[in-house]
């Protein structure tokens, strides 16, 4: 897989990365100038991919959530859900950050690197219900294929950003959840053709 960006009038480039079933291999990431095609910058290893899809998550949550939002949820506890809050902290000044996984250890641990990611309270959530009860912003990083919360659990108004499977009949949230949407915003024309919400923005990451 084939991946390309430019910032104009300074670089542009390319990632490139294995999609096998196996372990994944390590990506290339290529920076050249923009003015004189010369090689700027070469990353080999995986970090930069979380940390890009975090990015695009902290713009998201910057440009959509409510601008007062100050309380996360976080369910999953991996590496695309340390990513996102890393980020989310790069644009929000977040008060309080709630924390759920099904693993206590896994979680409490995270809790632990959330703090230091974000200097904000952070806590481990006894439920994925209590941890986005209340919250302004919710971020669901799990690879759970069915639904970790119930639409009915959201603060009116909150932010939700999925990164789980996405697909038909494989989702880490449920049909409810478009359902009650103001507005959904996504990159993909097949989630669009998945069913119908009242409002869609398409993006690009």
């Amino acid at each position: 897989m084939f991946t390309a960006g430019q910032l104009r009038g300074s670089w542009f480039g390319y990632r490139s990365y294995d999609t096998f079933p196996a372990e994944p291999g390590e990506q290339v990431v290529v920076a050249h100038d923009e003015a004189t095609g010369t090689v700027r910058a070469i990353a080999v290893g995986n970090e930069l991919g979380p940390r890009r899809t975090g990015a695009i998550g902290a713009v998201a949550a910057d440009a959509l959530a409510s601008p007062t939002a100050t309380v996360a949820a976080i369910i999953g506890t991996g590496t695309q859900a340390a990513t996102q809050l890393w980020a989310l902290s790069a644009v929000r000044n977040l008060s309080e950050v709630r924390i759920y996984s099904r693993n206590q250890a896994r979680r409490d641990a995270f809790v632990e690197r959330a703090k230091a990611l974000t200097g904000a309270e952070c806590r481990s959530a006894s439920s994925a219900r209590t941890a986005v009860s209340g919250a302004d912003i919710v971020i669901l990083a799990t690879s759970s294929p069915t639904p970790v919360i119930d639409a009915d659990w959201l603060e009116s108004g909150a932010y939700v950003t999925t990164l789980g499977p996405k697909q038909q009949g494989r989702a880490e949230f449920g049909l409810d959840l478009p359902a009650v949407a103001a507005m959904i915003v996504t990159d993909s024309l097949a989630q669009i053709d998945a069913y119908d919400p009242p409002n869609i923005l398409i993006g690009t990451p």
